[in-house]
């Protein structure tokens, strides 16, 4: 087990920032909560590309991290990052 407080902070930013992506997506194109968003992306079978573009943003603070030589951060924004793809691939076979 990982015990390093920095990796976990990057790994907890790398969950952050992609669901602080969808919400302000969220709330540009729909006035709404984000269940009927989501609701309304799987009707138009969409909802799998919209996450996969939310999970893009966490690159911006990978590299931020890797240029500044801070590689712990980074692994925690990669194993994030890994995380999320896993669990958008199920949500698209499975949902």
């Amino acid at each position: 087990m990982i015990k390093n407080k920095l990796f976990w902070r990057g790994a907890i930013l790398g969950l952050l920032l992609p669901v602080l992506a969808f919400v302000i997506y969220a709330n540009a194109i729909i006035e709404g909560d984000l269940t009927s968003l989501f609701i309304y992306l799987k009707e138009l079978g969409i909802h799998t590309h919209v996450m996969s573009l939310c999970v893009l943003i966490n690159i911006v603070p990978f590299f931020l991290f890797i240029r500044n030589r801070r590689d712990v951060p980074a692994q925690g924004i990669l194993s994030a990052t890994f995380l999320l793809v896993i669990f958008i691939f199920i949500n698209k076979f499975l949902f």
